[in-house]
């Protein structure tokens, strides 16, 4: 009998000490590429870098558009166009009604217009805000990775291993 209560607190103790094994998320990237001709001489490439953890729980985007242009003279009008509207755009993320979340910019680089926008979902969701104020999250909520890269088109898009 007292082996069997001996047995039995030892199996006790052992077993209290016992934690349940909780798997943490993984982390987890997608990337997206495309090319598009947009015009004589002029092209874009396009990179969406897509991180979350295998929870589905989207962390951050990070957005590049290449355009290059084998003559600037012939896409001057073009680019002052989409410069402008770049412009306006990070005016407007960095103005009362923006987010603190979005970076925005681009860069001429000879006959290349480099444009990044990287977005951090992760940051907003720990601080219980949207990304954007008029954006479709609520408070403390976050997007889902499952849903963002269900957006993307793979007859143009090619999603890289």
């Amino acid at each position: 009998m007292r082996k069997i209560l001996m047995f039995t607190m030892v199996c006790m103790l052992l077993l209290s000490g016992c934690k349940s094994v909780v798997r943490e998320p993984q982390p987890v990237k997608k990337v997206y590429t495309a090319k598009t001709e947009i015009g004589d001489g002029g092209q874009l490439e396009e990179k969406w870098t897509i991180e979350g953890l295998d929870n589905d729980y989207l962390t951050k985007t990070t957005m590049n558009y290449t355009y290059s242009f084998d003559d600037l003279v012939a896409w001057e009008d073009y680019l002052t166009e989409l410069t402008g509207v770049l412009d306006q755009r990070i005016e407007e993320l960095q103005g009362a009604q923006g987010s603190r979340y979005i970076i925005m910019e681009y860069a001429m680089d000879g006959n290349l217009l480099v444009i990044s926008e990287i977005t951090d979902y992760e940051a907003a969701s720990k601080n219980n805000e949207a990304v954007m104020m008029n954006d479709v999250i609520k408070s403390g909520e976050y997007y889902s990775m499952s849903k963002l890269c269900d957006n993307f088109d793979l007859q143009k898009y090619t999603l890289q291993e």
